[in-house]
């Protein structure tokens, strides 16, 4: 197989920050034409360990994936710790294309989450 050939049956996939927030990344499934955004979440933990204290609410790095309905199909609950690492819940079955696809823009999503961080507030 040539490379040209392999580069034309690649799916290429876009992901951008909205334009509202510095905080949200959309991307689109091309096999379902489906809108998805993760975005920064206080209020949905994949990990049970994390309950909904004071400590869990004001801790950074937990990400939620909507669609474009608003709900839930994904989340990442980070570690509690410095270090990185955390636990990623997928909700729905869309194959092993979308499971992929979540991870690698969770990958890119918290890693821009993490060098621009929001201002806390007080």
């Amino acid at each position: 197989m040539s490379s040209s050939s392999s580069v034309d049956s690649m799916h290429w996939h876009e992901l951008w920050l909205t334009e509202d927030s510095s905080s949200r990344h959309q991307w689109e499934f091309a096999r379902t034409g489906q809108l998805f955004t993760w975005k920064r979440t206080r209020r949905e933990f994949a990990d049970p360990a994390w309950d909904r204290s004071a400590r869990a609410r004001i801790f950074w790095g937990h990400s939620e994936l909507v669609d474009d309905e608003e709900r839930v199909v994904a989340v990442f609950t980070k570690g509690r710790g410095w270090r990185g690492g955390g636990v990623l819940q997928v909700n729905v079955d869309h194959g092993l294309d979308f499971d992929v696809m979540v991870v690698m823009t969770l990958c890119i999503s918290w890693g821009y989450t993490r060098d621009h961080p929001e201002p806390h507030h007080r």
